[in-house]
């Protein structure tokens, strides 16, 4: 699982010409890199050169760290690690569950021994994601809300854009969990036999679940890499429907309301009432 942190630019406006002289950039501000090409036959001839620009994302410069498993005297130990001591993850029952260290479990911002069986779960320290890009990477796409009908909002598959809120989405962990636009805030449900985005009384909301990387609905049919539910049967073979999320707040949900999130902050993982770090998943065939 990797955070990535997000600080401001505070960088005035710049220009550059190529060293080759092909051509010259100018930053006018934030977001905005306007190209020049430099032509020299077209001035020669007279020509006009046409000028280009180009959106950038550097409102966001980004500090990535993986959470790390350390053992001490004192038990376990969760730290913000570089990739190579990343710890690996998997997921049972809405918790995260330490691969090398099976009993243990991620409360929180550290690391818990489980006690009893699957019956004696406690919710309390149980996750959920927010705000997440849901993303096929043999398709390059990502889910995102497509106009329908009669103003009707349905769900789709774009090409993944991070800065997209329309393609962020609040979803489960484990279990039966239903997919929620977090830029509506509303549910996907079924209404005149369609799945639409709606809290319509007579909307009958739908659940979904993961199964081998693969978000599956109650018939058992996956999501495609086109990111519409497939007229096929789940396969575990079927590497092509893993969906991976992306750029996520992993949540808690607080019994007083609200949500508790992971973060990285000074180096350290810790909880904040503040989404300040968006995390990935990675996946990897142990």
């Amino acid at each position: 699982v990797v955070s990535t942190q997000s600080t401001g630019s505070d960088i005035g406006a710049i220009g550059i010409v190529d060293p080759e002289c092909k051509l010259i950039g100018l930053r006018l501000y934030e977001g905005l890199l306007k190209i020049v090409p430099l032509d020299t036959v077209k001035q020669k001839d007279g020509k006009e050169l046409k000028s280009f620009n180009i959106r950038i994302e550097e409102l966001n410069i980004i500090d990535i760290k993986y959470i790390g498993v350390e053992k001490n005297k004192k038990g376990l130990n969760l730290i913000a690690a570089s990739k190579d001591k990343a710890a690996p993850f998997f997921t049972s029952h809405s918790r995260f569950i330490s691969f090398q260290y099976p009993r243990y479990h991620l409360v929180e911002d550290h690391m818990e021994l489980i006690v009893g069986g699957v019956q004696d779960v406690d919710e309390s320290k149980t996750w959920t994601l927010n705000n997440c890009n849901i993303y096929n990477d043999v398709s390059g796409k990502s889910f995102d809300l497509l106009p329908g009908s009669k103003e009707k909002i349905l769900l789709g598959g774009s090409s993944y854009d991070p800065t997209s809120t329309s393609q962020k989405f609040n979803i489960g962990l484990s279990g039966k969990w239903q997919i929620i636009s977090s830029e509506l805030q509303l549910p996907l449900a079924d209404r005149s036999e369609e799945l639409q985005f709606t809290d319509h009384i007579k909307a009958s909301y739908r659940a979904f679940r993961w199964n081998a990387r693969q978000i599956i609905n109650k018939i058992g049919r996956p999501y495609n890499s086109d990111m519409e539910i497939s007229t096929t049967h789940f396969t575990f073979r079927n590497k092509e429907n893993v969906m991976r999320p992306r750029d996520c707040g992993i949540s808690r949900r607080e019994p007083t309301g609200g949500d508790d999130h992971l973060t990285v902050k000074n180096n350290e993982v810790v909880m904040s009432s503040n989404m300040d770090s968006s995390w990935t998943f990675e996946y990897d065939d142990l």
